[in-house]
């Protein structure tokens, strides 16, 4: 919790401050951190061998990815229309909630497939 919250704020933060002098901002943090979170999430699940590593990644993938959210939110609020924004916001959090349980659904697949064992 502490590391997702720390995480939304910083990126809030930096794509603010840097928006004005560089336009894309708000999609480069959106990609650098989404991009951090496939190597923190490898390394929480791929390597079992410490709980204390596993929950030092876990922490690690929180903090470096789940900033992503923040500039992603304000992207589709400066785009949509006034009239739309609540169905936009709506449709939105829908689909990343459906695709974050989809990926846990394909990580429970992929590990009874090829066996693995923690």
């Amino acid at each position: 919790m502490i590391g997702g919250f720390s995480s939304q704020i910083i990126a809030g933060y930096l794509s603010d401050k840097y928006e004005p002098t560089f336009s894309r901002t708000k999609p480069f943090v959106c990609i650098t951190m989404s991009l951090l979170g496939i190597v923190t999430n490898s390394l929480c699940y791929m390597f079992t061998f410490s709980f204390y590593f596993s929950m030092t990644f876990l922490f690690l993938t929180y903090f470096l990815a789940e900033g992503w959210m923040s500039p992603a939110v304000a992207m589709v609020q400066a785009t949509i229309d006034v009239r739309y924004k609540g169905v936009a916001m709506g449709v939105f959090l829908s689909v990343t909630g459906v695709f974050g349980t989809m990926g846990t659904l394909l990580i429970g697949a992929i590990v009874d497939d090829y066996h693995i064992s923690a």
